[in-house]
């Protein structure tokens, strides 16, 4: 059983060496390692593993040309360093995630080191997280190949998975509730009287949108609706693809051949909440006389900006990186908790696109 970062000898070592370097002015030098071996009884390995360490930390450095190590004149040094793992695409989802985070980290002191990659497929984890004390990972609708999955089984250091659950392998998870946050949506929507909802996703390659799939499908189903195929449009966004660009035409094409399908429709992300309030907007309906909408919000918060605003399922942000934060923690401080699996779900936030079922052409209730 690897031991926590708390307890080896180089980390405690690192603790100590901190508020002595502190004192230090710029330019002195470090204690060689033979003094520090015996003011501090450790081996040579544990001595060469702190002083990394606090060169990673940028606490002191080795200037062009010298042998020796000095205080460096600038540094951040922080408790943790971690690195959060991400596909490299703008997300609106990602960039909310990985905020909260960094948010969450610098109230404990801790730093973070951006990684991306191009594919699961060539995703290297332990080359990925390096010498930094831990990682966030968020995936891709991509399979997980076996190499990835071996190394979030087996990894040594302690790791979050973010915004994704996989069933089979006992990790540490972050995710929003989406099955619960479309229950609500259809519950919203129905207290207004629709029936005919239909749901816009960006794919069900994913947990999150597997499950909204899921309290939607439920939530219809208690209203006694059970022929949905109709109802649901799957963008097949494939990874690395901008979501808003598939969506457009593909929720533009489905509207023009169902306008009197659907009295509403629930959308997955802001982005496909954005690319359908386009195409309505084009078709001449509007909101919310003619038609409603509801779209995920949780982590971009923009829905209230759009015009006209946007209902939308949203959530207390800071909590989701708070948790991520914990779930680390918890593994630095103990390799014998069991792996937990947080859902986050959210509220809903009435504006300006959901009203009353219309009674008009797009009712085919």
């Amino acid at each position: 059983m690897p031991k926590t970062l708390h307890s080896t000898k180089h980390f405690k070592l690192v603790r100590e060496l901190r508020p002595l370097i502190a004192r230090l002015t710029h330019g002195d030098e470090i204690p060689t390692q033979k003094t520090l071996k015996e003011d501090f009884n450790v081996s040579q390995n544990t001595i060469e593993l702190a002083l990394t360490r606090l060169r990673r930390e940028g606490v002191i450095e080795r200037p062009a040309g010298k042998q020796r190590l000095v205080k460096a004149k600038i540094s951040d040094p922080a408790d943790y360093y971690i690195a959060i793992i991400r596909p490299d695409w703008p997300s609106m989802v990602i960039e909310g995630i990985s905020q909260s985070i960094v948010n969450a980290g610098h109230e404990v002191n801790w730093t973070f080191d951006f990684i991306s990659y191009r594919s699961q497929n060539g995703l290297d984890l332990d080359k990925a997280i390096g010498d930094n004390d831990a990682a966030v990972l968020m995936l891709t609708s991509e399979t997980v190949p076996d190499h990835l999955r071996d190394a979030m089984t087996y990894t040594r250091k302690p790791l979050v998975l973010a915004q994704d659950i996989i069933p089979d392998i006992a990790l540490n998870a972050v995710a929003t509730d989406d099955r619960k946050n479309a229950a609500l949506a259809v519950e919203h929507l129905a207290s207004l009287g629709h029936r005919q909802i239909a749901l816009l996703l960006p794919t069900l390659g994913t947990f999150t949108m597997q499950e909204a799939y899921k309290g939607w499908q439920s939530g219809m189903h208690q209203l006694g609706l059970t022929d949905l195929d109709a109802l649901l449009i799957e963008c097949h966004t494939k990874p690395f693809k901008h979501a808003i660009d598939v969506a457009y035409p593909k929720f533009k094409a489905w509207l023009k051949k169902n306008k009197n399908k659907a009295t509403a429709v629930i959308c997955g992300t802001l982005e496909m909440g954005l690319a359908a309030k386009r195409c309505i907007h084009e078709e001449g309906i509007k909101f919310p006389d003619d038609f409603s909408l509801v779209c995920f919000d949780a982590f971009s918060r923009m829905g209230e900006y759009q015009y006209p605003p946007l209902t939308s399922l949203e959530m207390d942000l800071s909590q989701y990186g708070k948790q991520v934060i914990k779930l680390l923690q918890h593994q630095f401080d103990s390799t014998l908790n069991q792996p937990q699996t947080q859902l986050f779900g959210g509220y809903l936030v009435k504006r300006q696109t959901t009203g009353p079922v219309p009674i008009s052409v797009f009712q085919s209730q």
